[in-house]
């Protein structure tokens, strides 16, 4: 907005039709909303190409690479760095920590039997039970991301 001012008092001092001043700030405005449009579509395609690709190669499974996972609970752990390092090397983070994060913080589709909703504060929160199971996730997933993040500085 105070650019926006800035400009018309700037291009006012050497055009004195506001029609005209109007009209070049609105073609400014186009070209730079086009601008960033064409950026954001070119970095998501280069983004999530290189998403994509990173798993495209798994040795172990066909559909999806769980090449790093928990093990017995949370006592051990395999990891890898991701097989495909585009993602990471565009990105500075890593497919499986992406995803692992996501996991974290989804709902993971597990029902329990009382699902209801109580109000604090007028907003909604889950039921301790299940907040205990995401704050369990939340932990050992968080310790294989930073073991699949270390293994790219080896």
């Amino acid at each position: 907005m105070i650019d926006d001012i800035y400009l018309y008092l700037l291009l006012k001092e050497k055009i004195c039709i506001k029609e005209i001043i109007l009209k070049i700030m609105d073609e400014k405005k186009k070209i730079e909303e086009k601008e960033a449009y064409e950026y954001h579509v070119d970095m998501w395609e280069t983004i999530s190409s290189k998403y994509f690709r990173s798993f495209e190669r798994s040795p172990y499974t066909i559909e999806y690479n769980y090449y790093s996972y928990v093990l017995d609970g949370g006592k051990s752990y395999k990891y890898e760095k991701d097989i495909n390092c585009e993602f990471y090397d565009y990105t500075g983070i890593s497919y499986q920590c992406r995803d692992l994060l996501l996991t974290a913080i989804k709902d993971e589709q597990i029902e329990f039997e009382n699902d209801n909703y109580r109000r604090l504060d007028k907003k909604r929160i889950l039921d301790k039970e299940k907040m205990d199971w995401m704050r369990y996730n939340d932990n050992i997933y968080s310790i294989l991301s930073k073991k699949i993040e270390s293994s790219f500085n080896k």
